[in-house]
């Protein structure tokens, strides 16, 4: 009994030490943990689209290295690119950005028709050195929903977890996982979409004149979307587009949008510009899509049309006929033509000028001149053919075609006799006199007259009663 007493008594002794050691003997210290962490949380992303993993974790003893450890599993569902994620890239850095020595290892084991993969992030003590620092600091993953050949991941929800522990340790005394750490991380891929394109994808105007174009765009996800649309290109011809937003647009659905440009007034002819245009999801920026199109300058059309007036003429022979030529720039720049004048009787046509300077869509004249030969019968033709060629394009041509007739030549009248000439000038004078005296006798005649005729006194009485003044 005694002896048994004396046991139960150091056994409670034995218990009472222990329970007495917990409060004199201090406990191992710990510190640094986990500000913020993406375990527990949704991100949506698009197939192909990049996203970012970002811890925010902390040391708080600088008397102590600190180290710390990320570690995460996914599965490649049935091995396939289209259920695969992609790791990209791991940065490790303080708040004022300086970087922290990192080592990152990414391995994978076949499971059957899966395959695990395990990434690994931290910093070795044996390795890179202690990190005695009492502060903040980030580590960022960056990883992608694709596969191997950077093949969207099909839409759907991939899990990313801690293995079945928490993931996530930071220590500056012993290794210890950060709580809340166990939870998967749910990468929602969601269909996402865009298509753009545009009609023409070349068009061709002269300076000052505007080009507009079709951009159609088109929904090739699986869900609504609102898309921001830009437009730039290389010449600076300030491109616009007559709606820089698409919204609500559905899936299989598009919309069109036009595209103005206006070719500059000292553009030069052949010159390109470039424009391409980008629509933007406004839920997910990394889904997006562009076209271009190219606007050039067209050189000013060149053309011309000969006229010629009249398209007949005649003469006796010996003499020269005189026909007016018209030339029409009919093209939209200015341009030099040269005049040509043939004929099949080669009587000899010339032009003058020999070229013309035209405007565009002006015209200007030239004359054209051919003598009748001297011993050509009457009936005698010849057809002349005026030609203006472009100097700036010689195929550039026009022709226009007049006649030249030659006629009788009528008989001269006789000579007038030298008697009948002096005769008939002696009966001009005499006729001349006749009427000048006729003129003068009518006028003797009339004065006169107004000399011999009495002039009547009003109240007298005839001269013969007069009275006698003795």
């Amino acid at each position: 009994m005694t002896g048994g007493s004396s046991h139960i008594g150091w056994f409670h002794l034995l218990i009472f030490a222990t329970v007495l050691s917990l409060f004199f003997i201090a406990t191992l210290a710990y510190s640094g943990g986990c500000i913020s962490n993406p375990h527990g949380t949704i991100i949506e992303v698009a197939p192909g689209e990049n996203f970012l993993l970002h811890y925010r974790l902390y040391w708080d003893d600088p008397t102590t290295d600190g180290t710390f450890g990320i570690t995460l599993f996914w599965n490649n569902h049935e091995n396939r690119p289209t259920e695969n994620l992609t790791y990209l890239s791991t940065r490790a850095y303080y708040d004022n950005q300086d970087n922290i020595p990192i080592l990152v290892d990414l391995s994978s084991a076949p499971q059957g028709e899966n395959t695990l993969w395990c990434l690994d992030i931290g910093n070795s003590l044996a390795e890179n050195g202690p990190q005695p620092y009492d502060t903040n600091f980030n580590v960022d993953i960056w990883m992608r929903a694709a596969g191997v050949g950077n093949v969207p991941h099909k839409p759907g929800d991939h899990l990313i977890t801690g293995g079945g522990f928490k993931a996530v340790h930071v220590d500056e005394q012993f290794i210890e996982d950060i709580p809340g750490t166990e939870k998967p991380i749910t990468i929602r891929v969601v269909s996402r979409g865009v298509g753009v394109s545009i009609s023409p994808s070349e068009k061709s105007g002269l300076p000052r004149t505007t080009l507009n174009y079709t951009i159609t765009i088109t929904n090739s996800g699986a869900e609504d979307d609102n898309y921001i649309l830009t437009v730039i290109d290389n010449e600076n011809w300030a491109p616009t587009l007559s709606d820089y937003r698409v919204v609500n647009l559905q899936p299989g659905e598009n919309e069109n949008a036009t595209l103005t440009v206006t070719v500059p007034e000292d553009a030069a002819p052949g010159l390109t510009d470039s424009i391409t245009v980008t629509a933007t999801s406004q839920t997910y920026p990394t889904v997006r899509d562009s076209a271009s199109c190219t606007a050039v300058v067209s050189a000013a059309p060149l053309g011309v049309q000969v006229s010629v007036f009249p398209s007949s003429k005649s003469g006796e022979p010996g003499k020269e006929l005189t026909y007016t030529v018209t030339v029409n720039n009919t093209g939209g720049a200015g341009d030099t033509y040269s005049l040509t004048a043939l004929d099949v009787e080669d009587w000899g046509p010339t032009i003058s000028p020999a070229s013309l300077t035209v405007a565009g869509g002006g015209s200007g004249t030239a004359t054209l001149s051919i003598k009748v030969p001297d011993n050509a019968a009457e009936g005698d033709s010849t057809t002349i053919t005026v030609t203006a060629t472009s100097q700036a394009d010689p195929a550039i041509s026009d022709s226009a075609t007049c006649a030249a007739i030659a006629t009788e030549v009528l008989p001269s009248p006789p000579p007038i006799p030298y008697p009948v000439i002096a005769g008939v000038a002696i009966g001009v004078g005499v006729v001349v006199v006749i009427i000048l005296l006729l003129k003068r006798r009518m006028l003797h005649s009339r004065v006169k007259f107004l000399t011999l005729r009495p002039t009547p006194f009003k109240g007298s009485k005839s001269p013969q009663e007069a009275p006698n003044p003795n």
